[in-house]
């Protein structure tokens, strides 16, 4: 989808918004930083806004691989949604711009363009999650009695309540550390609770 230059110019925009911030993301700046002229990089990309949409369809291809990665390799159950978080926490740490782009609302406004295409990172995200908690339920490994859409819910919600207050703090705390006790409290909520299951039969 990208060419080789173009992915280049998607790495260089991510250094700057994760080193000065999504404010100094310019098309000068970008120019410098990849050193060339800006209308040599007008033919690459033909805006800001552009630059943007490649960062975010980055972070999609990088996401979807993810979460292939979790339904092929982890146990069904508590061990798919402990790597959610994990797995996607690990991701953002290393890429702090993604936190910018994915959860300033500011820059929505300004790029409407971006808003058809967060919309589909949250969809397909959405549908991977759903497929998780569907078969951690159908297996007996994850609780039944909360409806897998707010199941779904509550843990697409807890990850961006989380990398937000990261991205808001400044990168402040360890992320990875911090998401791993997350996932811990979720996945004793959404565990099967078989012996009350079974004290309640009795």
């Amino acid at each position: 989808m990208y060419t080789p230059r173009q992915h280049d110019i998607i790495g260089a925009a991510i250094r700057i918004i994760a080193e000065k911030g999504i404010q100094e993301l310019t098309i000068r700046s970008l120019a410098e930083q990849v050193g060339v002229s800006e209308p040599a990089l007008y033919r690459h990309f033909r805006n800001k806004s552009a630059i943007l949409q490649g960062i975010l369809d980055f972070f999609r291809d990088r996401s979807a691989e993810i979460f292939e990665a979790i339904l092929s390799r982890e146990p069904e159950g508590e061990p798919q949604v402990a790597a959610v978080i994990h797995r996607h926490c690990r991701h953002l740490a290393k890429n702090p711009a993604f936190s910018v782009v994915m959860f300033s609302e500011a820059l929505f406004q300004d790029e409407s363009e971006l808003i058809p295409r967060v919309r589909t990172l949250m969809d397909t995200a959405r549908e991977s999650i759903t497929r998780i908690m569907t078969r951690g339920m159908a297996s007996g490994a994850l609780r039944r009695d909360i409806p897998t859409q707010e199941a779904v819910l509550i843990l697409m919600g807890a990850l961006r309540l989380l990398a937000t207050r990261w991205y808001m703090s400044g990168y402040s705390f360890d992320l990875v550390t911090e998401g791993d006790s997350l996932a811990a409290s979720l996945t004793t909520l959404f565990r099967a609770q078989k012996m009350e299951e079974s004290h309640e039969r009795r």
